[in-house]
Parts: C-alpha cells; sequence; structure tokens
C-alpha cells in the first residue's frame, strides 16, 4: 500500500498489488515504514496556518517518535510523532536565509539533513535522540564496510586509506549524496519558476481564487482515524529533543 499527496492537495492511496486505487478506509490501519505525506492522520498538527502550504517536506524519525518538517519560514522542526493536534506545539530551529524545501533522517536517526530554496545549501543537523553511540550499530557499519574494502582491488583500498579519513568519508558521503538530489531539486524548482512566470505575464492573478480553495481543504475527507487509536500523552507538549548545526554545505543569504 502506498500513500501519496498530490500536487492539488488530495490524499490518496493506492493498492500495490492490486494496481488500482484503494480507499482511505480500507488504508486506516495500514502500519507505515515511512511518512513523508504533509497530509494525512498522522500529521494533522504540524501546520502553523490556516491552510496545508506552509509546510514543504515531513519526514519520520526512524525510531518512529518524531515527525521532522520543513516550511515556508526557514525553520526545521521537530515535533512529537503522532502528530494529531491541531497546531501542536514543536521546537524550531533556523539554519536557512529562505524557506526549507527538504528534510531526511540518516539511517539511525543521528543526523537530520535539510535543503534550503533561495540559500541553494544542505545542512546536517546532529540529532540528541541518534544511535552513533550505539555498539551494535558501529559494529554493523564496520562489518558492511570491511566486507566492501573485500570485495576491492588491494590498490584502490590503498588509495581510499590514505585519502580519506573516516569523519571525512561520512561528510563526503553525506555531501555527495544530498547534492545530488538537491541539484535535481534545483533544476525542477527552476523549470517550474520559469513556467509560472510566463504563465503570469499572460494572466491576471485572482488573489482570492487560494484562499476559496484551501478552505475546502480536499484532503480531510480522506483522513481516517485507526481503529482503536488513542492520543499518546502529552500529545500537546513540544518533544524534549534538540539538534544541533554540525555541517553547512554551501550558503547564499540575501
Amino acid at each position: 500500500m502506498l500513500v501519496a499527496n498530490t500536487q492539488d492537495y488530495w490524499l490518496k492511496f493506492y493498492n500495490v498489488d492490486a494496481a488500482k486505487d484503494a480507499s482511505a478506509s480500507s488504508a486506516k490501519d495500514v502500519k507505515w515504514y515511512t511518512w513523508t505525506c504533509t497530509l494525512g492522520f498522522y500529521a494533522q498538527g504540524i501546520f502553523p496556518g490556516v491552510d496545508g502550504t506552509d509546510v514543504n517536506s515531513v519526514c519520520r524519525s526512524w525510531n518512529q517518535k518524531f515527525l521532522a518538517t520543513g516550511d515556508d519560514f526557514g525553520k526545521v522542526n521537530l515535533f512529537a510523532f503522532p502528530c494529531v493536534v491541531p497546531k501542536a506545539k514543536c521546537v524550531s530551529y533556523l539554519g536557512h536565509s529562505s524557506h526549507v524545501t527538504k528534510v531526511k533522517f540518516s539511517f539511525d536517526d543521528s543526523f537530520l539533513m535539510s535543503t534550503g530554496g533561495g540559500d541553494k545549501c544542505v545542512i546536517t543537523w546532529k540529532t540528541s535522540f541518534g544511535k552513533s553511540g550505539n555498539k551494535e550499530i558501529k559494529e554493523e557499519v564496520k562489518a558492511d564496510n570491511e566486507e566492501e574494502e573485500e570485495d576491492m582491488d588491494p590498490d584502490a583500498q590503498d588509495v581510499v586509506k590514505a585519502k580519506v579519513t573516516k569523519k571525512g568519508a561520512q561528510k563526503f558521503s553525506i555531501f555527495l549524496f544530498f547534492y545530488k538530489k538537491f541539484e535535481i531539486l534545483l533544476k525542477n524548482k527552476e523549470k517550474n519558476e520559469e513556467k509560472k512566470k510566463e504563465e503570469a505575464f499572460f494572466t491576471e492573478e485572482d488573489e482570492d481564487k487560494g484562499d476559496e480553495f484551501m478552505a475546502v481543504k480536499p484532503w480531510l475527507g480522506a483522513i481516517k482515524e485507526p481503529t482503536g487509536y488513542k492520543n499518546p500523552k502529552d500529545q500537546n507538549k513540544a518533544p524534549a529533543v534538540t539538534i544541533e548545526l554540525n555541517y553547512v554545505f554551501g550558503y547564499r543569504a540575501k
């Protein structure tokens, strides 16, 4: 089962096995492996405004306890998960000089990555709830690295060991991954902006049209409460966790 948000703010479900759309009622009890939708039952409280346009990206932590968001105000926010209470409280962090386009947790929740729009940068944040210090995680990563080195040519191993430190390799791999993602995102964004400018040149803007549309909130009809769901305690409190700035890749301020 897949869940997705459309560009016109519908909440859709898709049955992969049957290769067809699914009803909201049939999907309400699905245990989602990830959650990256801005619209949906588990993210109802993330919006600071009156509609669903302020938040650009959502990512649930792998421990399923927190929800990170990036918004139009340049903030990276952390909510408790699930986030069902309207306008739930959160902890917010400023680092970007413009809107935040994407947020993603690393595989062990040790880092949160965010990409900016106008500032064209990638920021890595160190979390207080990650598992980077966990012995089992470290051993697992070490075993994977050793296995990769065994499959590598001996000469190549020497080159890699000579040129790359452990910390440098970690930061470079994170940077390379998100730089490629950011480059694709930026190209798509620029194309969309150019298209909007061309359309705006020949059309007269109707200021009330957007408000009227968002007042309908088409996704609300697809939000169904899971069977036997009970709100966790302290739903209206900001999570007692923190993130701190770890590294900034490129930055353009106005």
